[in-house]
């Protein structure tokens, strides 16, 4: 019983070097350049112990050189691939070892063509690359902007971006708010479609809700073109030139500029009803928080707005900042509160330690007393110049007699 136990053992043993002796050769056979040459050599190799094993033994004083012989062509059949197997690790640093590359398309003769103005080739080119690749958002944006760019088809340019869309692996957030972005670009400039180019712009709040595309195409909706701007894009209107009396200063006149200056009342105004229509206008808001501190004096309706823009969904650490900078600014020109300006440069501090805009902040703090004290002596200029001019108020000023 114990006989056929070691037997059994000993056979299980031999089957799992066996295997792994094949699974070895066979990785080996399957990176060999060659692999007809490397079974040669396993045959001879297997053929040189055997021979050694089997008859060398008997053979007395003659096995040394017998064996020596059969070790040195093992040695020098062998020698290639060991030479190989060494240097295979410094050379993998140089040409990637047995890394496959990874398959990419290639656009190069494309955008070559496209150099040399020959676009529809161009285009014929990156539909090959496509027909290997065809979810590559490279290629189909590169499409895009060769016919809306350079064809000026805002047809082909738009059906590349629609097809993005249809991809069932998706593409990153960034590149799809670009490809809307480019759309509403095309629909503007080549169809003066305004309403389209408002389309793909929404599209882009509607997919990514709360995320910084969606706060700047916000922005761009905000600030779309009218249909009378985009009018004149395609057809510059007509100036009609006035004569006017040549020489006008030789007649004692003085020739004053007008300028159609809009009054804070009537700015404010329009800012609101603007931001009724479009409450994520970021420059709107800043402009009316200033208007509400520097004209009016309403530092507490300044920092209402400045609030709003800080909240604001999507909004970038470099335009936080920027807001709670405009915070302190507003506090320190119209003599407001030290401690509301200090607590708005430390809230930069608290959101973004650690930061460019934190450490800029810091040194704010440290000269802040510095910038209020600068105000308040540029007031008191302010103040002493318009003192000079009570006589625009009806009170003359007596000359010393």
């Amino acid at each position: 019983m114990e006989l056929v136990l070691k037997f059994i053992v000993g056979l299980v043993v031999m089957l799992i070097a066996g295997a792994g002796a094949a699974w070895v050769g066979w990785k080996f056979l399957k990176k060999s350049e060659n692999p007809g040459s490397l079974v040669v050599k396993w045959i001879i190799t297997v053929a040189g112990f055997l021979f050694l094993g089997l008859t060398v033994a008997g053979m007395g004083a003659a096995a040394p050189p017998i064996a020596a012989v059969v070790g040195v062509t093992l040695g020098i059949i062998w020698a290639p691939s060991i030479a190989a197997a060494v240097s295979k690790p410094l050379m993998s640093l140089y040409d990637g070892g047995d890394i496959e590359p990874e398959e990419r398309p290639f656009y190069s003769i494309a955008r070559a063509k496209q150099k040399q103005g020959k676009y529809r080739e161009a285009i014929a080119e990156i539909r090959k690359q496509l027909e290997r690749f065809p979810q590559d958002y490279e290629g189909w944006m590169l499409m895009a902007e060769f016919y809306g760019d350079n064809l000026k088809d805002n047809t082909g340019a738009q059906s590349c971006i629609e097809e993005l869309f249809r991809h069932e692996d998706g593409h990153a957030q960034k590149n799809m708010a670009f490809a809307l972005n480019r759309s509403a670009d095309w629909y503007l400039t080549l169809n003066a479609d305004r309403e389209a180019a408002r389309a793909s712009l929404e599209r882009i709040v509607e997919l990514f809700p709360d995320s910084e595309y969606a706060h700047n195409a916000a922005q761009r909706l905000a600030h779309l073109a009218s249909d009378k701007m985009l009018a004149e894009q395609r057809e510059r209107p007509r100036i009609a030139l006035v004569k006017h009396e040549g020489y006008a200063g030789l007649t004692g006149g003085i020739v004053a500029p007008k300028q159609n200056v809009e009054e804070p009342p009537e700015r404010a105004a329009w800012l609101v009803t603007h931001l009724n229509e479009y409450p994520r206008d970021a420059e709107a808001r800043e402009e009316l928080a200033i208007l509400y501190a520097d004209h009016y004096g309403r530092l507490e309706l300044a920092s209402d707005q400045i609030e709003q823009l800080i909240s604001a969904p999507g909004v970038s650490q470099k335009s936080v900042a920027h807001y709670l900078n405009l915070l302190a600014d507003l506090h320190v020109r119209n003599g407001g509160n030290r401690a509301i300006a200090e607590t708005a440069l430390h809230r930069i501090i608290e959101l973004f330690p650690n930061s460019a805009v934190a450490a800029n902040a810091e040194k704010r703090i440290a000269y802040l007393e510095t910038e209020l004290r600068r105000n308040q002596k540029s007031q008191v200029v302010q103040l002493g110049s318009y003192e000079d001019n009570l006589g625009l108020k009806g009170n003359v000023p007596k000359k010393p007699g």
